[in-house]
């Protein structure tokens, strides 16, 4: 819906961020409400970063479930570096 690049507003803020921000606005259709994304990526298309954020909320969603649902002491994993 809409792509802008903002500052924060008050000194405070800014004085811990200064730098510049992208500010998408974006349409969800499956749910019909709007959400806004705040980012320091300028190099991806707007919409990739929606899905991005999108997807990502699906994940909290995921363990959210999982903590409310499961009765699980520990996680372990193992991250693969390649």
């Amino acid at each position: 819906m809409s792509d802008q690049i903002v500052v924060l507003a008050t000194a405070d803020s800014r004085s811990h961020y200064p730098d510049k921000l992208r500010r998408i606005r974006y349409h969800d259709a499956d749910n019909d409400r709007f959400l806004v994304f705040l980012t320091n990526n300028f190099d991806l298309p707007a919409l990739t970063i929606a899905r991005l954020y999108k997807a990502r909320w699906q994940v909290e969603l995921f363990f959210k479930w999982i903590k409310q649902h499961l009765r699980i002491k520990a996680f372990t994993g193992q991250a693969r570096m390649r």
